[in-house]
């Protein structure tokens, strides 16, 4: 009688393929010749590993169970009943570590391997080739800090200015409100060597690393809420409907690295400083569209961060924030707050302070509006000990540029403190229509410089402590004009010795409008950045 040997246990590290018995005998009646039978392995099953047959122990050669008979014998009927039977429970085992084992290999079938069309490219002469360079996208070498905005020469009297080049075209106004001058050619259509746009970088450049960073926190808060508080919003920003982040998300942010990330997007959000920040060296944040940047609690600083309109800027709101900078940054293209594109911009109770009293000369400036940027309101603002305050409108006087940004910006100046300033205050001013009145202007040598035909309303303006080139007492510098642009005032506390025609243009919105002596009184009672209660 054949048995079968259910004492079978493969050895570890051993295949049950070396072990198992392979016997002489020949296959039972019934079956055919080359038949795949196996021999049953009651042993554990070996584990598969990937795509092949069921496990070893069921061999590929016909096995039949050892026979104590000689081979001559005829099998009685219970043998062939017997040998039946182990078939049987033979298939059915063959057909469970079928299965078993499929499932396995579902389990641990590693990921295909690359397609020659997934692969990357072996040589340098693979059919994907590098894209050319977008020229609206000047290359940047890699590792080197970001050239500042340049402004070689904002005196306009003086040779042409030599200015950055920026090949990308600024983009057009979107929706100019009705009796907008006509559209102008952008600054594209310019010369080369008068496009003041910065440099567009795919990150804003940081000199050497955020890691130097001075913070006080690191988390990052969400909330919602309206953002700022719209209610003192006059003149162009506010006929324009600016906006900035108001009904979107509200974000605390206490660090460099957040503030810039949530600021150079275009998505509509509030962004509070939660914490004073400061750079060891000068950070560039080219903020987007649709923001609100407010200082909270204490009307927190931003040292060495300097602000610049990206690409797509518009609709945005800065307020409650103090301005302050390293005095090693005093180069042309120093400016702390830079727009040069974009409309509908509200800056509000802001301090921006220079650093005179630590290096009395240098050609950086406290802000920038220039450029294709329009609907700009600037009020309740502080500008200080500096040098120079305020450049307005693109720095060229050649009758291209003329042409090109005639009308901008159009923009409102009310309620803001000039002190200690030796030029530019409330600012040098070109090519775009300025409302300006009930400003504070003190301790100055220069005050409005009018020139690239703009149109300049004064109006209620308070100047004191003028002096001269000598430093002796005189206000005869409120108004440099170079005779090629439109001038008025009415009502302000000094006598304007007039070269340029005067204007007949006005704005179209309404003013409430102080004296002068009433204006001084209440700029320096509010102006600047204050606590939020």
């Amino acid at each position: 009688m054949n048995t079968i040997n259910r004492s079978y246990y493969p050895a570890s590290g051993l295949s049950a393929q070396g072990v198992n018995p392979q016997s002489d005998s020949p296959p039972p009646s019934g079956l055919k010749s080359g038949h795949d039978s196996k021999l049953i392995d009651f042993g554990p099953p070996q584990q598969t590993t990937g795509l092949q047959s069921p496990p070893n122990s069921l061999g590929s050669r016909p096995q039949t169970p050892a026979s104590n008979t000689s081979s001559g014998t005829t099998e009685s009927p219970v043998e062939l009943l017997l040998n039946k039977l182990v078939e049987a429970i033979r298939n059915i085992l063959k057909d469970l570590f079928s299965g078993s084992s499929s499932n396995q290999q579902k389990g641990s079938t590693p990921p295909p391997a690359q397609t020659q069309r997934e692969q990357a490219p072996t040589s340098p002469q693979s059919s994907s080739t590098t894209p050319a360079a977008s020229p609206s996208s000047p290359s940047v070498a890699q590792g080197k800090p970001e050239k500042p905005f340049v402004v070689q020469n904002d005196y306009p009297m003086e040779k042409p200015v030599t200015l950055q080049k920026n090949t990308a075209a600024t983009p057009p106004d979107t929706s100019p409100p009705a009796g907008k001058t006509p559209d102008k050619p952008t600054a594209a259509g310019t010369p080369a060597t008068h496009d003041l746009l910065p440099p567009k970088a795919s990150t804003p450049a940081i000199e050497p690393s955020d890691a130097a960073e001075k913070v006080a926190k690191s988390a990052t808060r969400y909330a919602s809420g309206p953002g700022a508080d719209m209610s003192g919003m006059v003149g162009f920003a506010r006929q324009a409907n600016t906006t900035g982040g108001n009904n979107g998300k509200v974000v605390t942010v206490n660090t460099v690295a957040d503030l810039k990330k949530y600021m150079e997007d275009d998505t509509a959000r509030t962004v509070k400083l939660g914490a004073n920040l400061s750079a060891d060296s000068k950070v560039t944040i080219n903020f987007g569209a649709n923001k609100t940047l407010l200082g909270s609690d204490k009307g927190n600083s931003l040292h060495n961060i300097y602000l610049a309109s990206s690409k797509t800027a518009s609709n945005d709101i800065f307020q409650n924030l103090n301005f302050t900078h390293d005095s090693r940054y005093r180069e042309n293209g120093d400016m702390q707050m830079f727009i040069s594109s974009g409309q509908k911009y509200w800056i509000d109770h802001n301090t921006y302070t220079g650093t005179k009293d630590q290096n009395p000369k240098g050609l950086d400036k406290l802000l920038y509006v220039g450029g294709t940027a329009d609907n700009v309101s600037l009020t309740n603002s502080k500008f200080k000990n500096n040098e120079y305050g305020v450049i307005l409108g693109q720095p060229d006087d050649s009758p291209a540029a003329k042409a090109a940004y005639a009308g901008y910006p159009r923009m409102t100046i009310a309620n803001n403190v000039f002190s200690n300033l030796d030029v530019r205050a409330p600012g040098l001013m070109r090519h775009g229509d300025f409302d300006v009145f009930n400003n504070s202007i003190d301790n100055f040598h220069l005050g409005f410089t009018a020139t690239g035909d703009a149109n300049i309303l004064s109006q209620s303006n308070y100047f004191g402590n003028g002096v001269d080139t000598s430093h002796k007492p005189s206000n005869r510098g409120v108004l440099d004009d170079y005779g090629d642009a439109h001038f008025k005032d009415i009502g302000s506390n000094a006598t304007f010795t007039q070269k340029s025609p005067v204007t007949v243009w006005t704005p179209s919105y309404h003013r409430d409008i102080k004296t002068a002596e009433q204006a001084k009184a209440y700029d320096l009672a509010n102006a600047g950045a204050k606590p939020v209660n």
